[in-house]
């Protein structure tokens, strides 16, 4: 058996492979490697660089802080779902700041139609008590000048019992129509809830 392959390794050696000359001569390879390293210098490193640029830019997903917790970061789909949660929840507390608005304006104007209407039952009684004491007055005068005539004293008890009569059913009045408008806003407040 003879074979016309023969492998000498040495530093400094020719393999021949069937007409064909490889030269295994270690320290002459790694010259033309690093020769070729040298020559091609910035092609090389420019492709590492782009590598790992491109790797860069396709695999590393941009983060930002959370709007809900700003220590944990988010992407831009987490931080779009994150706005619209934050949305939601700012809408419903507006809605249910407008609705306690509304029942406090109610409140006041409820608060203000009261206090008007106290304010005029007093300058009634305030009046109605003026128009006593004046005509209490004037029939004491008329009897202490003895000139009392029964029929004008019946006829201002009656002129004073008309007058608070008149009075107090006004009063009654302005008292039922604020009842009344509170239970219709009651009841519409309870079908807007």
């Amino acid at each position: 058996m003879s074979s016309s392959f023969t492998l000498n390794i040495s530093p400094v050696s020719d393999v021949s492979r069937k007409g064909r000359i490889v030269n295994l001569n270690f320290p002459d390879l790694w010259h033309k490697s690093t020769s070729f390293l040298d020559h091609y210098r910035s092609f090389i490193l420019s492709l590492i660089f782009t590598g790992l640029l491109a790797g860069y830019l396709l695999g590393c997903e941009v983060k930002t802080p959370s709007l809900i917790d700003p220590a944990q970061l988010v992407s831009a789909a987490q931080l779009q779902s994150e706005a619209h949660k934050l949305q939601a929840q700012y809408t419903q507390r507006e809605k249910q700041l407008q609705l306690q608005l509304e029942t406090l304006t109610l409140e006041q104007q409820d608060f203000n139609t009261g206090l008007i209407t106290a304010v005029n039952d007093l300058e009634t009684k305030t009046q109605q008590r003026q128009q006593i004491i004046d005509t209490l007055g004037g029939l004491a005068v008329q009897a202490a000048q003895g000139t009392a005539n029964p029929i004008s004293a019946l006829t201002a008890l009656i002129g004073l019992v008309s007058a608070g009569s008149a009075v107090g059913l006004g009063l009654d009045s302005l008292r039922k129509d604020r009842v009344i408008k509170n239970l219709k806003k009651k009841s519409d407040n309870a079908a807007v809830t």
